[in-house]
């Protein structure tokens, strides 16, 4: 996972840098240049982490321990090999690139927030996995979602050099809010929202998308329970 980068990414780096890289690296430095890839990197990890699962469950799955019982469980499997060969990697170079660990206190609230990302970022895959059990075939959507969570969230490219329609699109997102927040404790950087504002939107978003994902799987174990779930 750590050393993973498939034929997309490497062509939008490339272009990245070609585009962005001599203004990036004016204010961040060169260490800091790849300091915003090594972030970027752990998000891609914990994004993709939270999405796992989707497809996973089963008719079989859903009655014998409930749904929620087995997204729990393939979520800790994933998590923690995530944690183990992607993000602990990850962290331990950009460590070694900064020269010194930071303080304590910012990389705590790194860790908050890496969690709160990934807390949000599970109950859309909860929903997204729930769809895919109740409708098929959600593919578009889920290229989509990809997407946007990729590229509209300063995932690459930091949202102070996206024209202002794309920062209010990814203002919706919560994984704009975790790399946006994750980059000012790391790195020093400014937020693109005033701080309280993005902890507070991680928070709105693990509410309002963990009732909707609630509603999901509720619906999902009654269907499950009458008609059955068959995937092929």
């Amino acid at each position: 996972m750590f050393l993973h980068a498939d034929f997309f990414h490497i062509l939008f780096n490339m272009y990245f840098l070609c585009v962005f890289g001599r203004a990036v690296e004016s204010i961040l430095g060169k260490s800091r240049f790849l300091l915003l890839y090594l972030a970027a990197g752990i998000f891609a990890s914990i994004f993709h982490t939270a999405f796992s699962f989707i497809g996973g469950l089963s008719a079989y799955t859903v009655p014998a321990i409930g749904a929620s019982g087995a997204i729990s469980g393939i979520l800790g499997a994933y998590l923690a090999r995530a944690t183990l060969f992607g993000i602990i990697p990850m962290f331990a170079t950009a460590f070694i690139l900064l020269g010194s660990f930071p303080p304590v206190s910012a990389f705590l609230m790194t860790c908050i927030t890496l969690f709160l990302t990934f807390l949000a970022l599970c109950q859309i895959g909860v929903i997204m996995s729930s769809a895919i059990l109740l409708f098929k075939d959600v593919s578009a959507v889920m290229s989509i979602l990809n997407f946007l969570f990729q590229i509209a969230t300063g995932m690459f490219v930091p949202l102070q050099f996206m024209p202002d329609p794309l920062r209010i699109l990814a203002f919706l997102i919560p994984l704009t809010h975790g790399i946006d927040l994750s980059r000012h404790f790391i790195m020093g950087t400014s937020t693109v929202w005033p701080m309280e504002v993005e902890l507070g939107m991680l928070l709105a978003f693990i509410l309002g998308f963990g009732l909707l994902a609630k509603a999901a799987i509720f619906h999902l174990e009654r269907k499950a329970k009458k008609e059955g779930l068959a995937l092929a």
